[in-house]
């Protein structure tokens, strides 16, 4: 089976973070990661489902490892979550071709 299309990824720097951060829009949702520790933001990922907002807060509040941003631009909010657990949620949840290439491991050689 074929890859899916690319996204085109953008990439700016989130200064309060001191990192370089990789973004993918899909349908005006903007879903990014932090090039510094390759975090990306979970609600934003769950955010292309249909999910309730309940269902997704509750899968992300069981999640072992994360980290809750609450201050910033909006695309930056959520819960963000480690590189290999998004991958798993965005496979269990369909929404892995959407953000193609975001979770790829060099992603920086799609920028």
């Amino acid at each position: 089976m074929d890859p899916p299309t690319p996204r085109p990824i953008t990439t700016f720097t989130w200064d309060d973070m001191s990192t370089l951060v990789y973004q993918v829009d899909v349908d005006l949702i903007a879903v990014c990661r932090r090039a510094a520790d390759n975090y990306v933001n979970g609600t934003k990922l769950l955010n292309l489902t249909a999910m309730s907002r309940g269902k997704r807060d509750s899968i992300l509040k069981h999640e072992r490892l994360r980290s809750v941003v609450k201050c910033g631009p909006m695309r930056l909010k959520g819960v963000w979550i480690p590189l290999d657990r998004a991958r798993e949620l965005a496979r269990a949840v369909k929404v892995d071709a959407q953000v193609y290439p975001l979770l790829e491991e060099q992603v920086d050689a799609w920028v």
